[in-house]
């Protein structure tokens, strides 16, 4: 047995009212791991003792447990585990106080998504979270966020629940909430140039943007895997999830759908353009559905029934294209200017022997010749090379 400190707990629940909140729980179960996304609670769902805390930084890249609350203001309900993140940074601001709201006092917190749930945590875990936010059996939760730690006892053999399978259980835990909802799960970007079709992580603090963030090379492949959860597909477009490049230098490709048991997996080709600056881009992922009217293009889902995955992408050059460049282009140069004359000078100058100077008067004329063509050869390889990475070279 293994235990890790939990040092945070944050309820969420559907409300269809909140659709920005319903889009949230729909992002905690779908986003891939890494996937940055934020939490905001005003002060009355803030465990007092804990308001304080958010803005001293104390539990900063500490361990968060993201629950459902399963129930409504005016009587007790149910919780289950979402995902485990880890906290990057907390932030206290003034919003506008709503009528039944006194303070306008937010709280947002923006968190790095883990791994998922085990079966073991589907209950026992959500039981000592409840308990840790000074919950009451006869009365609605009335704390969202809690800042009390506690030990998540977890069995070391117990593997994360599968996505689709936490999918089922929400929707057998409650079947109305979860109807008329598209569960698309986003694997990620990983390259495609290499056999083990390597995942890339996301990274935090590009350009200081709260967002998920990725960095890719330019002139190279990569594929993004959507995987839609069973009858999801029902009413959805042809097509069910586009992909919106925000900026230049990266093309997507249309996505090819393919069936994967009940489900359907679709795939979207993603190609960087030959660049020798860095640049920063935008990618927007939605679910679209049929306008119903025929001709018309497919238009979003209503916000609060599928997961929406913006992610910014930074587009570098490759490290070693500068440098092997400009040592192609120097030595080329040189090679190509040197004559006979400067052959013989240079082995005066640096062998300055009697054999090495016969040698060199003899056969100045043909290493000249061949350094020229030597030179030639390597300015070459450095235009095409340049053309190949450069995008005008496309």
């Amino acid at each position: 047995m293994g235990s890790k400190i939990i040092d945070w707990i944050a309820f969420t629940r559907f409300n269809p009212n909140r659709p920005l909140y319903e889009r949230d729980i729909m992002n905690f179960v779908c986003l891939p791991d890494g996937a940055i996304v934020t939490l905001s609670y005003r002060k009355k769902w803030v465990e007092t003792r804990s308001w304080s805390q958010c803005a001293s930084g104390k539990f900063l890249s500490k361990e968060l447990l993201i629950a459902l609350y399963l129930g409504d203001e005016k009587k007790s309900g149910t919780v289950y585990p979402l995902r485990f993140a880890n906290i990057l940074s907390a932030e206290i601001h003034e919003k506008e106080i709503e009528k039944d709201e006194s303070d306008g006092q937010v709280v947002t917190l923006c968190v790095r998504l883990g791994r998922r749930p085990s079966a073991d945590h589907w209950g026992a875990l959500a039981t000592t979270a409840l308990e840790k936010a000074a919950y009451d059996p006869e009365k609605p939760l009335e704390i969202f966020l809690s800042a009390a730690a506690f030990k998540n006892s977890l069995n070391k053999q117990a593997a994360a629940l599968a996505w689709h399978e936490q999918v089922k259980r929400l929707k057998m835990a409650s079947p109305d909430a979860c109807i008329n909802r598209h569960w698309v799960f986003f694997e990620g970007i990983k390259t495609v140039d290499k056999k083990t079709g390597r995942l890339i992580a996301s990274c935090y603090g590009l350009n200081d943007a709260k967002v998920t963030s990725y960095e890719l090379t330019a002139g190279k492949s990569y594929e993004i895997d959507c995987l839609l959860h069973q009858e999801t597909l029902s009413d959805l477009a042809d097509t069910p999830v586009s992909a919106t490049v925000v900026g230049s230098h990266m093309e997507v490709f249309p996505a090819s759908l393919s069936q994967v048991g009940m489900g359907a997996s679709i795939n979207f080709l993603i190609v960087t353009q030959r660049k020798f600056s860095s640049e920063t881009i935008g990618v927007n992922f939605l679910v679209l559905k049929n306008s119903g009217k025929d001709g018309d293009k497919p238009v979003p889902v209503a916000r609060g029934t599928a997961p929406e995955f913006y992610c910014r992408v930074r587009i570098a050059p490759p490290f070693i294209f500068l440098p092997f460049t400009f040592f192609l282009l120097f030595f080329g140069a040189i090679f190509l200017s040197l004559s006979s004359e400067s052959i013989m000078t240079f082995d005066r100058y640096f062998f300055g022997c009697w054999f090495s100077n016969q040698f060199s008067v003899k056969f100045a004329d043909f290493l000249s010749i061949i350094l020229k063509a030597l030179g030639g050869l390597l300015l070459a390889i450095a235009n095409i090379y340049a053309l190949r990475k450069l995008p005008f070279g496309k």
